[in-house]
């Protein structure tokens, strides 16, 4: 039996980054008919394995052993093993019943962990490496041969259950050597432990969130003013948006990729126009809440501040009225003036299922994506 050199998969164009990473932004089920949203990437669209050949540039031999390509996490467990040791990375690896190879998070905690802002600069990443093993498959798991305790750092198909080496490693129907692997193979000795593995590849994965928070020109607020003239709404200060949209829908299909926009919603019959859920879409949360949107909005003040960076004092923080029953900020200054105009930060935290990990009480076990909006307030004769 003889072991070829093998050669790495080529990359598509799709979403790779500086040919080391790629952007997986998960997908629609069916965006016609949307039912659901997964963040899953499939390994099939980032490499073109149709016309991937291992022994590319060489004349085939018969008696080379056979090579089989596979992927594998790096230093994290991989869920789809279904093995209970105690450790969860959220991460999944798998090859699907259709043979495609799924990089997918679960929704938890810990998958949306790998979860990045649309708008992160510091992308947490997840490291992986495309392997070729001269051994047959068994079912869906391939690579160098770990016995169950570490069989979760492998992958499997998606229903496969607990490993054994016992089980995986056959010759002609019979388990090789549970301990030794040494048994023959087609007439020569098992290399390395019953599977041999070349490491072809390595790259990363950048998980990005769906959901994208844009900001609208908010206010501004007035010193002296009555508290009745001198409030926002601020649940028309935003709005949000699939990346689709983000990255430049088409123009004329925009609105289908708005999923709240409360200011603007009489100009788009995609979204609900009267009632609880005014400004929500139709399509992607209240028909089948494919994001598994909650829509009662949080907000929060976080800072206010001055042109020089300054902070605004105790005391003056209090004359800031949040009410989030009302989606509403009023400033209330008593008919007093303001010394110099100053800027009202305040933080929005939409909970969805795919967003990155929320810490605020009100999560209900779902991730957020948190977004600023920003409220000057100003000197009355300013205006």
């Amino acid at each position: 039996m003889k072991y070829p050199d093998v050669v790495a998969p080529e990359k598509t164009k799709l979403n790779w980054v500086d040919d080391s990473y790629f952007i997986a932004h998960g997908r629609y089920d069916n965006f016609d008919a949307p039912t659901t949203y997964e963040m899953v990437a499939a390994l099939n669209d980032e490499f073109d394995l149709i016309n991937y050949n291992p022994y590319k540039g060489q004349t085939h031999d018969k008696d080379w052993a056979r090579a089989t390509l596979s992927f594998e996490l790096v230093d994290q467990h991989n869920n789809a093993s279904k093995i209970d040791d105690g450790h969860d990375s959220g991460i999944r690896l798998y090859q699907g019943k259709d043979n495609k190879w799924y990089i997918a998070l679960e929704a938890t905690d810990e998958g949306r962990a790998w979860i990045n802002a649309a708008d992160a600069e510091d992308l947490k990443k997840i490291k992986m490496r495309a392997v070729v093993s001269f051994n047959e498959d068994v079912d869906g798991l391939y690579g160098t041969c770990n016995k169950e305790a570490n069989a979760h750092n492998k992958y499997a198909k998606e229903a496969y259950n607990n490993f054994s080496c016992n089980t995986i490693n056959m010759i002609n129907n019979t388990p090789w050597a549970e301990d030794n692997h040494t048994t023959n193979y087609t007439g020569a000795p098992a290399p390395e432990n019953g599977r041999s593995t070349v490491v072809i590849d390595e790259f990363e994965v950048a998980f990005v969130t769906p959901m994208v928070f844009h900001a609208y020109e908010a206010g501004p607020l007035f010193d002296k003013y009555q508290e009745a003239e001198n409030t926002v709404s601020l649940k028309d200060a935003f709005f949000l948006s699939d990346y689709l949209w983000s990255e430049g829908a088409q123009a004329q299909f925009n609105n289908n990729h708005v999923i709240y926009d409360h200011k603007d919603m009489a100009e788009n019959n995609t979204l609900v126009q009267t009632g609880d859920q005014a400004g929500w879409s139709n399509k992607l949360v209240v028909d089948n809440n494919v994001f598994d949107v909650n829509t009662t909005v949080n907000f929060k003040v976080s800072k206010a501040y001055f042109a020089d960076g300054s902070e605004l004092d105790a005391e003056n923080m209090n004359k800031i009225k949040l009410d989030n029953t009302k989606q509403t900020i009023t400033w209330i200054n008593n008919g007093e003036d303001i010394a110099q105009p100053f800027t009202i930060e305040v933080e929005v935290c939409v909970n969805h299922k795919w967003g990155g990990i929320c810490d605020h009480t009100w999560k209900n076990s779902l991730g957020h994506s948190v977004g600023t909006i920003q409220i000057q307030v100003k000197k009355h004769n300013d205006k």
